[in-house]
This record gives C-alpha cells, structure tokens and sequence, in this order.
C-alpha cells in the first residue's frame, strides 16, 4: 500500500504547526493473517493530546485517518493506541482489534502490538518510525 500521498497530506495540514509530528514505520514482519501491513503511519499533536493512525487495517475500515488515543509523549518516546471494530477473521468470527504502537524516538524503533479481543494471545512486530 502507498501511503505517501497522505503523508503529503498531513505535512499539509499539520506541516505550519509545530507540535504536530508525523512518522512512516516499517515493520519486518507483515503479521500473521495480516494483521498488521509492512508500512504504517501516524501523527501526533501532544499540545491537544490528539492522535490518527493509517494502514492496512484502517483502510479497511476508512479510507481517511483512523482516530487514536495518545496514550503518553516526551521528547524520548510516544505511545498511540487505537480500536478497529468488529473485523472477521479467517473462519469469520468477528473481533475488535487492540493495536498499540510504542515509538523511540532517539532509535527510530517501533513496536507493534495488536491484540484481539476475547482472545488469550497478541502479536507482535518490530521496524523502525521515521519522522516525515
């Protein structure tokens, strides 16, 4: 999937504020079933404690910018959590989706979880974020 066009999107309309960051990660693992693509964007604004994620899963589900929680920033790390509702999974159970990202920004280093709800594991990836 291209995310670059909203990447350009979002340094449009969050490019002249300076609390706003904006970040392409990269995953080595695509995750099993899909849960989780290879490219994932996600923007922040800690002075309005605001957040919105974009990949494959979103997408599904619509085709702007997916709301999320900040659920904390400094200048060292952020983490974002969002839901994704009712997705049917293989055998075409239905289950909400917990996706959590844990950035670092002095490494680039991303962490993605997702875990599904009424399920007893989670999954796990490992990338890199790259502010835009």
């Amino acid at each position: 999937m291209n995310l670059k066009p909203y990447a350009i999107a979002a340094f449009c309309l969050f490019g002249t504020t300076a609390a706003a960051d904006v970040y392409k990660c990269s995953f080595t693992q695509n995750g099993a079933g899909g849960w989780s693509g290879k490219t994932l964007m996600v923007q922040f604004d800690e002075a309005k404690n605001s957040a919105q994620v974009m990949h494959n899963q979103t997408m599904a589900v619509s085709k702007e910018w997916y709301p999320a929680k900040l659920n904390s920033a400094d200048a060292k790390r952020a983490v974002v959590s969002w839901k994704i509702k009712l997705v049917k999974d293989r055998k075409g159970q239905q289950a909400n989706l917990d996706y959590r990202l844990r950035l670092v920004k002095s490494s680039n280093r991303g962490v993605l979880t997702m875990r599904p709800e009424t399920y007893a594991n989670n999954f796990q990836t490992n990338g890199t974020c790259q502010k835009q």
